[in-house]
Parts: structure tokens; C-alpha cells; sequence
């Protein structure tokens, strides 16, 4: 259990850019820059709720784009090719597509 929480324990995983022991405090750490010890607790309510709202359409525009499938780490050609054929289609393509732009 030790070996678990202690630093030389966890040097191999991934920390996604947070290595910090307390990843809760980090957070606050955040939220300390957005919000100010002058602004009202309504002000730090609507401010929070503003800021939730804003982080669920973003994240929900990049996958609910009705009608076509995305995909984020092509170019624009590839995306053109994406709308109108299948999946699989899509792949077989875009492997060829790669090859050829190794190649190049």
C-alpha cells in the first residue's frame, strides 16, 4: 500500500500535467484567479454556474454535430471524405491517405 501513495510509486504513471499530491487544491488554486474575495456569494454563484454552462457546450460541440462524423485529427480534405462515406470506408482511406503522406 505504501508503494501506492508515495512519490517514487507513482513515477511511472501518467499525471496528465498534474503532479501535484492534492489535485483538489490545485483546483482551488484556479479558482482563486477567477473569482475575487470582494464578489458577492450570488456574484460567485452566478460566476461558477456561467462558467459550468460554458464548459458543457464546449465539450458537447465537439461530439454533437448532428448529421456528420468528426474527426479531430484530420484535415480538411479527410473531413470532406468523413461526411460521405461510412466508417469503415473512412478508414481504409485515410490508411492509404497516410501512407501516401509518409511518402511524400
Amino acid at each position: 500500500c505504501k508503494e501506492m501513495w508515495s512519490a517514487y510509486g507513482r513515477a511511472g504513471l501518467a499525471h496528465l500535467g498534474n503532479n501535484t499530491n492534492n489535485r483538489l487544491e490545485a483546483s482551488w488554486g484556479s479558482l482563486k484567479d477567477i473569482l475575487n474575495p470582494e464578489m458577492g456569494v450570488d456574484e460567485c454563484i452566478e460566476t461558477l454556474l456561467f462558467l459550468e454552462t460554458a464548459a458543457e457546450m464546449e465539450y458537447a460541440s465537439k461530439f454533437n454535430v448532428v448529421g456528420s462524423r468528426l474527426y479531430h485529427d484530420c484535415d480538411e480534405q479527410l473531413s470532406k471524405v468523413a461526411a460521405v462515406v461510412s466508417p469503415h470506408a473512412f478508414q481504409l482511406i485515410r490508411n492509404e491517405y497516410d501512407l501516401l503522406a509518409q511518402n511524400m
